[in-house]
């Protein structure tokens, strides 16, 4: 199934964020507990007002995999780390594919977009989810032994940090 990536208008948002919900549930469901899950589309209206509000006030891009449909797929979003101990200047906070369109490639595309091949990053990701650090691994990132509870809403649930570091050419 071929795929795109585009960059994200503010009236894609609100489908985005539903987009993200969905994709919650299929890639989440049993490391996630179910009442998250069960959340998800509740939250999708506030997430798509925060992501509306970093394109308004600081000119963030969302970037969006679209099918030959036009339907939403995947989304991705990166910024600038406000972390005060953040290991690279960069930090992708938004990575969801829908599973019709894992292991495509397309995931790989969307990141690329949103930061590049050579810039140091980093990016948080569910303790348990081989899946998401496998493909991260595959990308570039590594594990730096950095992890974090995930609150509110998720007592016990953790994250864990890893870094993309891209070699330097001495030219």
């Amino acid at each position: 199934m071929p795929f795109r990536i585009r960059e994200a208008r503010l009236s894609d948002l609100d489908a985005a964020a539903r987009v993200r919900a969905a994709c919650w549930r299929e890639s989440f469901t049993g490391l996630v507990p179910d009442e998250v899950l069960a959340n998800a589309d509740a939250w999708a209206p506030r997430v798509a007002e925060a992501w509306a509000s970093s394109m308004l006030e600081r000119g963030a891009s969302y970037w969006l995999a679209v099918d030959e449909h036009g339907q939403i797929v995947g989304v991705a979003h990166a910024d600038a780390a406000f972390e005060p101990d953040a290991p690279a200047p960069l930090e992708l906070k938004t990575l969801y594919l829908l599973d019709r369109a894992k292991g495509s490639g397309v995931a790989a595309a969307l990141v690329h977009r949103a930061i590049g091949d050579e810039v140091p990053a980093y990016l948080w990701v569910i303790e348990g989810n081989e899946r998401a650090i496998g493909f991260y691994e595959r990308i570039g990132f590594r594990r730096d032994g950095a992890v974090r509870a995930i609150r509110p809403g998720w007592p016990g649930g953790r994250q864990v940090r890893m870094v993309r570091r891209p070699a330097v050419d001495p030219d």
